[in-house]
This record gives structure tokens, C-alpha cells and sequence, in this order.
């Protein structure tokens, strides 16, 4: 497999002598992720949006006066968590996947916020199903 430049990966070329299944696997994948990569940002999008309007319902059945028991006070913490992981990424997704996309690559140095800000509100939730557990 030859590659002029990583930034410019748009074709993988392989050698007609190569038998090796490692190579066809490397390249398949390596073909799937750079088309993937084409429609990666689009369908993030219209999946957190789905995810809000999803959650936002969620917290509104949760929080109805007959509907408040302690394990629905997890699932509303877990909703809103997931609704503001989702607010994060939206124009995370727009600005890095749909308007610039200087070489489709997911292994760049851009910011991961949303990753990291998703742990941190996973990590929460977990501490307080825990805390309710005991």
C-alpha cells in the first residue's frame, strides 16, 4: 500500500503480489473508514437530534408529579446527562465533520471535549445510581 501524503489519502493501492489477508483486511477497513468518513458528520448530527428530542421527552414523562420514585430520578439524571452530552457534540460534528473536513482522518488532534465531557457525566450518573443502591 502506497501513500503520498496521510492528509491526502483518497485511493489505497495494492500490490498485485501481496496474497496476505492482513493487507486485504487493512485495506477494506482502511476503503470503509474513508467513505464512512464522507457521511460521518451528517448522520451524528441527525442522531443527537433525534437524541434530544428523545430526552427532552424523557425528562418531561420523568418528571411528572406521579411519576417521581427514586429509580426515576436516575433515569431523568441519565436523560438530562445524555441531553447535554448531545447539545455538546452537535456543533462539534457540524463544525469538524460537515464544514471542514481537510482530510476525512479520525485520528487528528482536535479537541475531545465531547468525549471527554460524556465520561465525566457518565462517571456522575454511575456515582449516583451507586449512591442509591446503598
Amino acid at each position: 500500500m502506497t501513500r503520498s501524503d496521510p492528509a491526502e489519502v483518497t485511493e489505497v493501492e495494492l500490490d498485485g503480489n501481496s496474497s496476505s489477508t492482513a493487507d486485504d483486511e487493512r485495506s477494506l477497513l482502511l476503503r470503509f473508514a474513508l467513505e464512512y468518513g464522507r457521511y460521518h458528520g451528517y448522520i451524528s448530527v441527525v442522531v443527537c437530534l433525534l437524541g434530544i428530542v428523545c430526552s427532552l421527552l424523557v425528562i418531561a414523562v420523568l418528571t411528572r408529579r406521579h411519576m417521581l420514585t427514586s429509580s426515576n430520578y436516575m433515569l431523568t439524571a441519565l436523560a438530562i446527562c445524555d441531553l447535554i452530552t448531545m447539545l455538546s457534540y452537535v456543533p462539534y460534528a457540524i463544525q469538524f465533520y460537515c464544514l471542514y473536513r481537510p482530510h476525512l482522518s479520525f485520528t487528528s488532534h482536535r479537541s475531545r471535549f465531547p468525549s471527554s465531557f460524556k465520561g465525566v457525566l457518565e462517571l456522575i450518573c454511575i456515582f449516583c445510581v451507586l449512591e442509591a443502591a446503598t
